[in-house]
This record gives structure tokens, C-alpha cells and sequence, in this order.
């Protein structure tokens, strides 16, 4: 649903971009509430699968604006499994 409506441009790069940074991580914390391990369930290694070749085909471009999305996308994600890791202890 989240990439019709960037597909469709009913939202913004910035507020695409933002979303999936929120709904991975929040992937993240579920799966840590839950007791479970990110590198050993399927579920998880097939979701983050799309958002880390979105990343990678933005990393890949030419266009330095995409490059950067990446990069902040990138930062942020671990920023925030660093911080769900670090409530966790």
C-alpha cells in the first residue's frame, strides 16, 4: 500500500522514505519483544529484503539526492535496531 501511494505520488519521498525507517524498525521490536532472533526467522529476512534493495538500487544511482536518501535511510534503520537492542539489555 505504501509504494501505490509513492507510485501513485500521494506522498513525498521525504514521508516514503520516513515510513519505511518506522515500520522497519518497529519490525525490529516486535520480533526482539517476541524473543526471537532477526538473523533466524524467515519472516523478518523476507521484509527487510525489500527495504534493503530499495536501498541498494538508490545506493547504486547516479543521482547523488538518491545516494544521500540512502545513505539516511541506511543510518537511521541502525540507529534505531541500536536503540531497540540497547532497551532490550
Amino acid at each position: 500500500l505504501l509504494r501505490l501511494k509513492k507510485q501513485q505520488g500521494q506522498i513525498s519521498d521525504a514521508d516514503y522514505d520516513k515510513k519505511i525507517i518506522e515500520l522497519t524498525i518497529e519490525r525490529y521490536q516486535r520480533l526482539k519483544d517476541s524473543g526471537k532472533d532477526a538473523a533466524n526467522d524467515p519472516e523478518y529476512q523476507a521484509a527487510t529484503k525489500q527495504v534493503s534493495l530499495m536501498v541498494k538500487k538508490l545506493s547504486e544511482s547516479q543521482n547523488p539526492a538518491d545516494q544521500e536518501r540512502a545513505k539516511k535511510i541506511k543510518e537511521a534503520v541502525a540507529k534505531g535496531i541500536k536503540d531497540v537492542d540497547a532497551a532490550k539489555k
